[in-house]
């Protein structure tokens, strides 16, 4: 019985293909991941692997895509190549065998699985080495645009591959080589004398001169490689010459290398935006994925009780709080409102601080006030998070005939604003700590300050 082996794209890379095309997000492999199973011990069906989306029987997995490419010979090929390393931070890899794989995006979706026959062995079987193959997958890429790695970056492994591969120079001397597989230049030259090229009746005085030796290369000559096209290999080039060359071309890499750095995709950065000013605004996510959100009401106003022997402060309550992950594609749109603190009293209640939130996701109320009835403010609540926290209530000052402070309450969440203290001036912080307020001895005019706002902090 003879056992085929192939690829085949999953129903997921279809759809993420067609989306694509119509203008969607780009098939990512950044960070791809490869999955290799062992069949348990055959080599299993291209359907089993569909319908189990992956390997039957997973041996190991790594983050090894290599290369990502459409064919050059074929428009309508997607070829990945993968390449399982030796050994991992001294660690041999294997041994196992390797039947089935699967190829995953840089979110985890398997995309494609295929069937092979493959050994990883060790040192203690043998030999230890790289396991490296190409997974061709025959489905219309042609208008589908490929994020990095892509033919377009050479990776490690190619740069290792070719210099390893590249022609050893014969060396013999005094500087003599022989070396027909390194291109035409000034790297050449500072290398050696070509000996193929040297004459051995090369002994008169014109001979040499011809020859361009005892002199320095002139910049022309620098620039073609001296002795390259049927010359020899004199004349050498100067320090000069060569120090120049390698700053022109730290220059080059430099530039490249900004470049590239200013290419790096937003994704890959870490933001955190902070919405503080009461009112209604928008916010717009820059690109899908996960986002990290924490909505705090407004702190509550604080008031002054009014009653017999009115002197006692009622501080106003803590903002709520509501926080959690979203899931938002990119361009999607948000209102994000942010509440206002509430006003503080100084002959009466205070008012209650605003409600702030994220579009329809989260909400936070604000602390209430504190009253002239005598009660300070209860704190704000959150709800629609994954986290749900309610503000600390205020504090009330006692009645006596000298001034006591009615504390605010602090704002519920790990970066909750704090209470107004009053006694040593301190305001009450953003977001969402609670007013503070004291009377006035024998029932004169209150002092105090107002809530913080609320706020919306979106992380991602």
């Amino acid at each position: 019985m003879t056992t085929t082996y192939g690829t085949q794209p999953t129903q997921y890379y279809l759809d993420a293909i067609t989306a694509q095309q119509a203008g969607g997000a780009a098939v990512n492999f950044v960070g791809g991941t490869l999955v290799v199973g062992d069949g348990n011990g055959t080599v299993p069906a291209l359907s089993a692997l569909i319908a189990a989306n992956g390997v039957t029987h997973e041996v190991w997995r790594g983050q090894v895509i290599t290369s990502v490419a459409v064919d050059s010979n074929n428009a309508q090929q997607l070829d990945i190549g993968v390449d399982i390393p030796a050994t991992i931070n001294g660690v041999e890899v294997g041994p196992f065998n390797v039947t089935e794989f699967a190829i995953l995006d840089a979110s985890g979706n398997c995309c494609i699985v295929g069937t092979t026959n493959l050994q990883k062995t060790v040192s203690s079987q043998g030999q230890t080495s790289d396991l490296a193959w190409i997974a061709a997958v025959g489905v219309g890429v042609g208008s589908v645009t490929l994020m990095p790695p892509t033919g377009s970056f050479v990776t490690l492994a190619q740069v290792i591959s070719s210099w390893n591969g590249a022609a050893i120079p014969d060396c013999a001397a005094p500087l003599t080589k022989t070396d027909t597989t390194t291109s035409i230049g000034w790297i050449k030259r500072v290398f050696g004398i070509n000996k193929a090229t040297q004459p051995p009746d090369a002994t008169s005085a014109s001979d040499l001169a011809a020859m361009g030796v005892g002199r320095p290369a002139t910049a022309a000559e620098f620039a073609a490689g001296a002795g390259e096209s049927g010359g020899y290999a004199w004349p050498w080039p100067t320090l000069q010459q060569v120090t120049t060359a390698l700053t022109n071309l730290a220059n080059s890499l430099t530039a490249q290398i900004n470049s590239a750095i200013a290419a790096i995709p937003a994704a890959l950065y870490h933001r955190v935006l902070t919405f503080g000013t009461a009112g209604t605004s928008n916010f717009t996510a820059p690109v899908t994925g996960w986002y990290w959100v924490e909505v705090y009401g407004a702190g509550g106003g604080a008031g002054v009780y009014t009653g017999t022997n009115a002197e006692e402060g009622e501080g106003g309550g803590g903002g709520g709080y509501a926080g959690g992950w979203l899931y938002l594609a990119a361009g999607t749109t948000v209102p994000v409102t942010i509440g206002a603190g509430g006003t503080t009293n100084g002959a009466g209640s205070g008012t209650a601080g605003g409600t702030s939130s994220f579009g329809s996701y989260m909400t936070a109320t604000g602390g209430g006030p504190g009253t002239s009835g005598g009660g300070a403010g209860a704190g704000g609540v959150g709800s629609g998070g994954q986290i749900n926290l309610a503000g600390q209530t205020g504090m009330s000052g006692n009645i006596q005939y000298y001034a006591y402070v009615g504390i605010g309450g602090a704002a519920a969440g790990p970066f909750g604003g704090k209470g107004g203290l009053g006694s040593d001036g301190n305001s009450p912080t953003w977001p969402g700590g609670g007013g503070f307020a004291a009377n006035l001895a024998n029932g004169g005019a209150g002092t105090g300050s107002p809530g913080a706002n609320g706020g919306v902090i979106i992380s991602y």
